[in-house]
């Protein structure tokens, strides 16, 4: 017969399964403070409470958004200069074969004049090349990075055609 303070004592692994949800479970992790208390997935670069990355791929609009979707993300939202310097720096600038870079940024259906984050928001920063975005040929409802100057490096937002194939960044926190 086992002895009776054996049954009462809890043994040390219910007792660490205790300490662990008494710790754990009041953090009711978001995306948010998951990546400031785990980090950016291997190969994601980090800016406050978000991760970046740019899949060495190009796609239209939709298959860049579908991508980033894979990785549990979607297209980049750009909501401040800080933002967009820091994805110029680490993105953009770092390499020399693509010029065009698609961010989460799209025209609404009913009205030109209107752009919106593929999260639904409206944008509250922006930062267009000069007399952009102009909806060449009615036909440009996607919103990218654009390296105009190479030599320069000058990089702003432009709009073009939603099936031209570009590489593309993808985001997740916030």
């Amino acid at each position: 017969m086992e002895n009776s303070s054996d049954v009462d004592r809890p043994t040390e692994y219910a007792v660490s399964v205790k300490i662990a949800f008494c710790i754990f479970l009041p953090l009711q992790l978001t995306h948010a403070n998951l990546f400031h208390y785990l980090g950016c997935p291997k190969d994601w670069k980090r800016l406050e409470t978000s991760c970046y990355m740019s899949p060495n791929v190009a796609a239209d609009w939709f298959g860049a958004q579908a991508n980033c979707s894979s990785y549990n993300s979607h297209l980049v939202t750009v909501s401040s200069r800080n933002e967009n310097s820091f994805l110029i720096r680490e993105f953009i600038s770092k390499q020399h074969k693509s010029r065009h870079f698609w961010i989460g940024l799209q025209r609404a259906p009913f009205d030109d004049s209107i752009w919106f984050w593929v999260d639904g928001s409206r944008l509250t920063f922006r930062d267009w090349y000069s007399g952009q975005p102009d909806n060449y040929r009615q036909e440009e409802y996607c919103g990218e990075m654009y390296v105009l100057y190479v030599d320069t490096g000058e990089v702003r937002w432009n709009d073009l055609n939603c099936s031209q194939a570009s590489r593309f960044i993808c985001e997740k926190g916030k």
